[in-house]
């Protein structure tokens, strides 16, 4: 009997140890379902910010490019007032030069009478 007392004794501590083995594996396993939940919360608010960024990303844009189309439109009116402003001062000089030479042409006449 004493062995059927050890091998009793045996399967008891057997099943207690895979008892004890099953309460860890729970705990770990809990613990990770736990480690998952969290990083599956980590990553959907990690996706949500990504997005919230991307569509900034495309409002930027968007108002770069008008500020290049405007910048290019100022830079061409710039040239051409440029271009405006060295025609006027041409034509200003012309002008003087012309009244210059009349008015030298008028008392050099005067002179000789």
């Amino acid at each position: 009997m004493r062995s059927n007392d050890r091998s009793a004794s045996g399967m008891d501590a057997l099943l207690e140890e895979t008892q004890e083995s099953m309460n860890r594996s729970d705990t770990l396993l809990d613990g990770s379902i736990s480690s998952l939940a969290e990083t599956h919360e980590i990553g959907i608010n990690i996706l949500s910010t990504v997005g919230e960024q991307n569509e900034t990303l495309l409002r930027t844009n968007k108002t770069a490019a008008g500020v290049n189309s405007t910048a290019s439109h100022a830079r061409s009116v710039l040239q051409r007032m440029s271009k405006r402003a060295l025609y006027n001062k041409a034509l200003l000089w012309t002008i003087i030069l012309l009244l210059i030479c009349i008015n030298s042409f008028i008392v050099f006449n005067r002179i000789k009478r």
